[in-house]
């Protein structure tokens, strides 16, 4: 499970929010097969960390201690 944070830069965004968004993909179990549970998802989710100028990805809880130090 985990919470994905993207920190911009620029108080007004460095990069739309669904351009953002579109880079964390969810891939489905299957046309027949329902997920059922979190586990059901854990090894299907891919992220592209080729991220704009001025934009960092943060993977909670991973990464909470570099977000709030």
């Amino acid at each position: 499970r985990g919470v994905y944070v993207f920190e911009h830069e620029s108080p007004l965004g460095n990069a739309p929010a669904h351009e953002l968004f579109e880079r964390i993909r969810i891939e489905p179990c299957g046309p027949n097969k329902p997920p059922r549970g979190f586990a059901d998802y854990a090894s299907r989710i891919s992220i592209d960390r080729q991220l704009p100028p001025g934009i960092t990805l943060y993977q909670l809880p991973q990464d909470l201690p570099t977000l709030f130090p």
